[in-house]
């Protein structure tokens, strides 16, 4: 409840200061030009999706907050049937740790999908990426 009344005091003073700003351009200006001139004055607008980029990149670090959005975005980088059978699950100093269900499929993605997925992941991961490394689920423990 005293959040809520502290918010709304500043509300109230941001409105009081924008009115008298207001009033003093358009008499300065006339009032078509002085909504251009206050509109220069305001913040640039910022996506939602970039302030939440820079919240995740202060709070986690670059590295963690790029495996966040890789492991949210995974299946469509990777693919359903490789997504069903795989999850990155670390990131550090560029090297990319990559989790296979079994030792068939760690095969497949090691010799003949690794190559696919790699550009896609550089792609995705830019210069967070300099290395894949695929593991065996659960075989992951020294890294």
């Amino acid at each position: 409840m005293e959040d809520e009344l502290v918010f709304s005091k500043i509300r109230e003073k941001s409105r009081e200061k924008y009115k008298s700003f207001e009033s003093i351009l358009n008499e300065w200006y006339g009032e078509e030009r002085a909504e251009k001139e206050i509109s220069s004055y305001l913040p640039k607008t910022v996506s939602v999706q970039d302030t939440i980029s820079k919240i995740m990149s202060s709070a986690f670090g670059s590295a963690e907050s790029k495996l966040l959005e890789l492991q949210h975005e995974w299946p469509q980088i990777a693919g359903a049937q490789i997504a069903s059978i795989s999850k990155p699950v670390s990131i550090k100093d560029g090297l990319l740790i990559i989790e296979v269900k079994n030792s068939i499929w760690l095969m497949e993605l090691k010799i003949y999908s690794g190559r696919m997925l790699e550009n896609k992941l550089k792609t995705f991961l830019g210069n967070h990426l300099k290395k894949i490394i695929f593991v065996q689920e659960g075989k992951n423990a020294g890294r």
